[in-house]
């Protein structure tokens, strides 16, 4: 299909939502069928155009507002765009639905389903940032719509779990803004070029690692990655399909999104790859899937335990993200073998792919196997964390080999 729409559409799947939402409030609804009805459709029309995105807007990006010199909010759409709009625009409608039920018997359902559709809106600025600054702005934009549906029940826990998320949203929005700074400053812009955009000596190698340790743990806060992790259990207080939309759908995968930006769009790999920032990430991620899986397994309340395990994936994510490896990232290594470094030479490509994949897959086998033995067992906790011992014993083998035999990616 020809690419026949500039990226201004862009801006249509991301404004629809965003203005549709709001109108929610302004209209007043009072009959819950035509508010659903309504609700449905300004998220299916958004689902349509994201897809027309996919598929017929030109790879490149649209300047939208200039703040200063390098900062400036730009959206395009490339690969790792299509990947996280694609399955939100999937996701969001069928998410949708479900609320409308479970919502049928609430109070305040025009303030909650405005500010769920508009999140939905927020979530795809998200993906379609070309640069660290209009990364920023619709990152924060999204802890800024998702509190009023963390509190909504106006309770006292609700508001402690409010207070809570944006008491940690906040906090990291300050050490992610160190990371945006310096990045926009001494790359270009701060755009999103894959291998890295980040100027070669524009930074001292001790400084550009705490550049990425700040926007680890800055964006991390979203991925609730340890210790930032506790405001995700705390906010399974709010309505089921607002922990559906924080532990699936949107703000957390933006966490990962914004990593994953990151570490391979902003920063060059090969500068990284072997340096204390990232054997700490690494180390960290490697630390919270297990505590999180161990968590979880303790966990008896079903909505908490969720949460736990949600923690828990995430971090394998961020895990495989900051190993810097191209098979560690995904698809590219499995198609072009040119862009891998593996165990076996590029001609076996999709095999290290596999490998690895199959490996950090065993390691949730063996946790899973272990700890669903134990779940009827009271006051198994040595068992729990032999559970955890096994599975982190895999992960930490893994990075270890892929240490050694991979020590600068290739391309």
């Amino acid at each position: 299909m020809d690419k026949v729409l500039g990226p201004l559409f862009l801006l249509l799947p991301i404004m629809l939502p965003v203005a549709g939402g709001a109108l929610i409030i302004f209209l007043g609804f009072k009959d819950d069928r035509k508010r659903n009805i309504y609700s449905e459709c300004v998220v299916i029309l958004t689902s349509i155009l994201v897809w027309i995105s996919l598929f017929a807007v030109r790879r490149e990006p649209v300047t939208l507002y200039s703040f200063a010199q390098g900062f400036a909010i730009e959206l395009w759409i490339d690969g790792c765009a299509a990947l996280f709009s694609g399955m939100v625009s999937v996701m969001w409608p069928l998410v949708m639905l479900y609320a409308f039920k479970y919502m049928e018997n609430e109070e305040r359902k025009n303030q909650f389903f405005a500010f769920y559709v508009m999140t939905y809106g927020v979530t795809l600025g998200v993906a379609f940032s070309e640069n660290m600054t209009t990364l920023y702005v619709f990152y924060e934009m999204l802890s800024l719509v998702t509190i009023p549906l963390v509190i909504h029940y106006q309770d006292h826990d609700s508001l402690f779990a409010g207070r809570k998320y944006a008491a940690y949203t906040i906090g990291g929005a300050a050490l992610a803004f160190f990371a945006v700074l310096l990045t926009t400053v001494f790359g270009q812009s701060g755009d999103f070029i894959y291998g890295g955009s980040m100027q070669a000596g524009g930074l001292s190698s001790a400084m550009l690692q705490l550049t990425f340790i700040f926007g680890f743990f800055g964006f991390g806060v979203k991925a609730a990655v340890f210790p930032l992790y506790d405001w995700l259990p705390t906010a399974s207080v709010a309505p089921t399909p607002v922990t559906a939309l924080l532990h699936a759908v949107a703000v957390v995968n933006s966490g990962v999104f914004a990593i994953a930006r990151m570490s391979w769009y902003v920063f060059d790999p090969g500068d990284l790859s072997g340096s204390t920032a990232q054997h700490l990430t690494a180390a960290v991620s490697a630390f919270t899937l297990v505590f999180a899986a161990v968590m979880a397994v303790k966990e008896r309340h079903f909505k908490k335990r969720l949460a736990w395990s949600t923690v828990s994936n995430l971090s394998y994510m961020l895990f495989g993200i900051v190993l810097l490896a191209a098979f560690a990232y995904g698809g590219p290594a499995a198609v072009n073998p040119a862009t891998s470094t593996d165990f076996f030479g590029p001609k076996y490509a999709g095999t290290n792919y596999g490998i690895i994949m199959l490996a950090l897959g065993l390691s949730s086998v063996v946790f899973n196997m272990v700890s669903n033995a134990m779940v009827n067992i009271s006051g198994g906790y040595t068992l729990t964390f032999i559970a955890g011992a096994a599975s982190a014993g895999v992960s930490v083998i893994i990075y270890l080999v892929i240490n050694m035999l991979t020590r600068k990616p290739a391309y």
